[in-house]
């Protein structure tokens, strides 16, 4: 579907990495916590039976919609304002390290389509080879990839039924998440209610590998305050004790 846009390649690179049986996890360094992408497609069959067994008037052929994050540019720049960091949902669904996705789950089954941006070719002089949706298929452990313009006639040809959208407001933080959108969304059936409180709900029981993710992290944070507290003299300034809890952790945890 769609034209080329340039001559992608596929490669491995950093983190992102598949075993000898052909499964995706990531990894920062052989001395850091190995995490699946099962991790994600648990979360994903998990949200899937409760939008199931709770949305009213269920019809089959449903779809969740999610939008990652998008890159904050620092004023009129062209830099980043920010280092990225991924949208906590889409996160948590995906496990997707890039900018710019979106990614949808068949409510019927929990497979799941990710949809990447259209870059151009000069993107490649700063920032390496194009990645192509194959390569998104088999490091982050979904079925299907198609690009961001796509999004609209992949749903047709699928005959969604519903799509349900990510709205509410957050009772601790009091920001509201706003319905995302995209190309087309208006000749689809969306449901906004429905999804919100199940995700939100979704996140609080915790499975065992995202236990163990959990207490890789907090192992690394402890070890980083002790040795703050280790090296902290009179006159010490605050930034300095800082950067050394944010080197251990950059360091050690990844």
């Amino acid at each position: 579907m769609g034209s080329e846009q340039s001559t992608p390649v596929d490669f491995e690179v950093g983190a992102l990495k598949v075993n000898d049986d052909d499964k995706p996890y990531f990894q920062m360094s052989p001395d850091t916590l190995r995490i699946s992408m099962e991790l994600h497609q648990e979360a994903r069959e998990k949200l899937s039976k409760s939008v199931r067994d709770s949305a009213e008037d269920y019809t089959v052929n449903s779809f969740l919609y999610f939008q990652g994050g998008r890159n904050q540019r620092r004023f009129d720049t062209d830099q980043n304002y920010v280092i990225f960091r991924q949208e906590a949902y889409f996160n948590w669904l995906f496990g997707a390290k890039e900018p710019g996705l979106s990614g949808v789950i068949n409510v019927d089954t929990g497979d799941s389509i990710l949809f990447i941006p259209r870059l151009p070719p000069s993107y490649e002089v700063w920032s390496g080879p194009l990645r192509t949706p194959d390569w998104f298929v088999r490091h982050y452990g979904v079925q299907e990839c198609f690009y961001q313009d796509e999004i609209a006639q992949v749903l047709k040809e699928r005959t969604c039924s519903t799509l349900y959208l990510m709205e509410g407001m957050n009772r601790f933080s009091y920001v509201r998440t706003h319905a995302p959108v995209f190309d087309g969304i208006e000749e689809f059936s969306v449901d906004k209610e429905t999804m919100y409180p199940l995700a939100v709900a979704g996140r609080v029981i915790k499975t065992d590998r995202e236990l163990e993710v959990i207490r890789f992290v907090t192992k690394v944070s402890s070890e980083g305050h002790k040795r703050v507290m280790r090296a902290a003299r009179p006159g010490m300034m605050e930034y300095q004790a800082m950067s050394i809890f944010r080197y251990y952790c950059y360091m050690y945890g990844g």
